[in-house]
């Protein structure tokens, strides 16, 4: 309100290239596999406390109905979010930043904002590349849709499916187990093909 911009200029919702979709997929699938070994890693070295283990297990469906799981993770949280930290805050910093540091401060501050240490990594490493995508498209849809996912794949994987995979939404309780060499490998993949795919479609677009 102060600055005088009308709020479809703060929180533009354009339409994005459909070639973007696969790339997107499969950054935010290498983002999910690769965060998750980081978790473990975390975990190993500082224990989760019991009130923070039961808040995680709830959001994803432990002790809560998968629908307010997925309404919560999957609808209010990347709105809410994505609206504050790239609509209005990564927005704000643009104009007096350069671009890298611009999405690397409003990505550390989307880190802090989960208030723990074992969600500040995978929340920066997603509000980077979020923040890439809205640079480039000046446009929060796709930052709501790889939001969402991100979110989704624990909430539907436990909470829906049934699947637990160690580390990505496993119990908290027993000791660190890390994953297999193959699926870091396969996260690591995933995020390179999906980088390069997007970037392709971003300069074939400029």
């Amino acid at each position: 309100r102060r600055s005088g911009v009308s709020w479809r200029s703060i929180l533009p919702i354009r339409a994005v290239p459909k070639s973007l979709l696969p790339g997107m997929v499969m950054s935010i699938a290498g983002c999910v596999l690769l965060v998750s070994e980081i978790d473990n890693l975390i975990q190993s070295m500082m224990p989760v406390p019991e009130y923070v283990r039961e808040s995680f297990h709830g959001l994803i469906g432990g002790e809560t109905h998968v629908l307010f799981s997925i309404f919560v993770g999957m609808i209010v949280a990347p709105v809410t979010e994505e609206c504050l930290f790239r609509g209005v805050m990564l927005r704000g910093f643009l104009a007096h930043y350069s671009v890298k540091r611009a999405i690397v401060v409003s990505a550390l501050l989307f880190g802090a904002f989960h208030l723990n240490p074992w969600q500040f990594p995978g929340a920066v490493a997603v509000g980077t590349l979020l923040g890439w995508w809205y640079v480039r498209t000046r446009s929060l849809l796709p930052c709501l849709f790889g939001h969402a996912l991100y979110n989704g794949v624990p909430i539907l994987l436990y909470g829906v499916v049934g699947v637990e995979i160690q580390g990505l939404n496993s119990d908290l309780s027993g000791p660190v187990q890390f994953q297999p060499l193959w699926m870091d490998a396969l996260g690591a993949l995933l995020l390179l093909l999906g980088l390069t795919s997007t970037d392709r479609v971003f300069r074939s677009a400029s």
